[in-house]
This record gives structure tokens, sequence and C-alpha cells, in this order.
């Protein structure tokens, strides 16, 4: 799951929209790669809207999210 995440999160080519798409399929892993993602982060000290904001960079969300 580790490697999953990083692999997402460090290729550059990857579409972002994909990425979304794959970490909001309801699968157990799929959860866990985006519990992981969202975990990496340190988001002390930071406001609400700044830290959606650096999470949502690495990724876009689906069209209903």
């Amino acid at each position: 799951m580790k490697d999953i995440c990083n692999f997402l999160f460090t290729t550059p080519s990857l579409d972002k929209t994909k990425i979304g798409e794959y970490i909001g399929e309801n699968t157990d892993l799929n959860k866990a790669v985006m519990y992981h993602h969202i975990d990496s982060f340190d988001f002390r000290g930071v406001g609400y809207i700044e830290s959606m904001k650096r999470m949502l960079a690495t990724l876009r969300l689906p069209g209903e999210g």
C-alpha cells in the first residue's frame, strides 16, 4: 500500500483525475492508499482551507466529489 501511494504521488506523468478516481474506489486497498496519502500530510498549524488546498493539489476529485 505504501509503495502504491508513493508511486501515485511521486510520478509526475500520472493524470491527477485518474489518481482521484483510483483512491475513490470502494475497495479496501484503495481506501488504505487514500488514508495513507492523507496521513502523510502534516497539517499542524495550518488552517482548514490551506490544508484542503495542499491535499487537493495532489489529485483531482471525481465529478460527483
